[in-house]
C-alpha cells in the first residue's frame, strides 16, 4: 500500500498540488484524473521518488516500481528482446515470464525486431511489457495512451486488463480520460484544477471483465465520472 499525507508541491511562486491525501491499495488500478495541468504527473513522480522536493510524506517504502511514460523510451537501435535484458540487467526472470507476456500482449512476433521499425502502439505494448517483466510490486502510468487512436487505445487497455489477471500488480494511472479510467479503474481520484485537491474518489463497481467500450454499464461509469469533473 501508498500512503500520500498532505502532498502540496510548488514550482516557484505557484502551487501545483495542494495538501493531497491518498491511500493506493494493493493489487488495485488507482487512476488519478484531472484537467490537464492539474499536476498529475508531478504526484506519480513523487510516488516514484523522481521528484523528492515537496511538503507532506508519501510512504512507498520497500516497493519495487516500473514505469509506463507518455512516450516508449525504449532503446531504437536494439530488439525488443534486448530492451527488455537492459532493465533487467541480470536480474533472474525466467525466459517463460517473459514469452507469456509477450503473449498476452500480442507482440510475440515482434521480439527480434529492432525498435525502430515498430508502430506507436506497438512500442507502446513493449513498454508496458517492459513494466510487468521488470519485478516490480507497483506499475506507474503516466498517461500511457494519450497518442493512440480509440480502437488501438482499446485494444490495448483489453490485453492489459488480461496481463493484470495473470500479475496481479498495484498499478497508478494518470489520465485525463474519464473513458480510460471507467475501462481500467477499481477507484477513480478527481483532482481539481491547480492548486490541485481532491475533488472526488470514485469506487468503479463493476467487474473488469464486464466493461467494454460501447456497453451500457461502462458509459454510466464513464458519465459519473464526467458528472463528477464538470462540477
Amino acid at each position: 500500500m501508498i500512503t500520500l499525507s498532505a502532498i502540496s508541491k510548488s514550482f516557484g511562486n505557484e502551487k501545483i498540488l495542494d495538501a493531497i491525501s491518498l491511500t493506493i491499495p494493493q493489487k488495485k488500478v488507482s487512476v488519478i484524473l484531472g484537467p490537464s495541468g492539474c499536476g498529475k504527473t508531478t504526484l506519480l513522480n513523487i510516488i516514484s521518488g523522481i521528484e523528492k522536493d515537496f511538503e507532506g510524506e508519501c510512504d512507498a517504502a520497500g516497493l519495487m516500481l516500473s514505469y509506463v511514460f507518455q512516450e516508449d523510451r525504449l532503446l531504437e537501435w536494439a530488439t525488443v528482446r534486448e530492451n527488455i535484458d537492459f532493465v533487467l540487467k541480470g536480474r533472474n526472470i525466467e525466459d517463460s515470464v517473459v514469452d507469456e507476456v509477450f503473449d498476452i500482449l500480442a507482440i510475440s512476433s515482434l521480439k527480434n525486431r529492432a525498435v525502430s521499425t515498430l508502430s506507436g502502439g506497438q512500442k507502446q505494448r513493449v513498454s508496458i511489457a517492459r513494466a510487468f517483466i521488470y519485478p516490480s510490486d507497483v506499475v506507474l502510468m503516466d498517461e500511457p495512451f494519450k497518442s493512440l487512436d480509440l480502437n488501438l487505445k482499446t485494444a490495448i487497455i483489453r490485453d492489459l486488463l488480461s496481463l493484470l489477471q495473470r500479475y496481479e500488480k498495484t498499478v497508478v494511472l494518470v489520465t485525463h480520460d474519464p473513458k480510460e479510467a471507467a475501462l481500467m479503474g477499481d477507484t477513480v481520484t478527481i483532482l481539481t484544477d491547480r492548486p490541485s485537491q481532491v475533488k472526488h474518489i470514485y469506487a468503479v463497481n463493476l467487474a473488469k471483465s464486464e466493461r467494454f467500450l460501447y456497453d451500457v454499464a461502462t458509459l454510466k461509469v464513464e458519465q459519473d465520472i464526467c458528472s463528477t469533473l464538470l462540477q
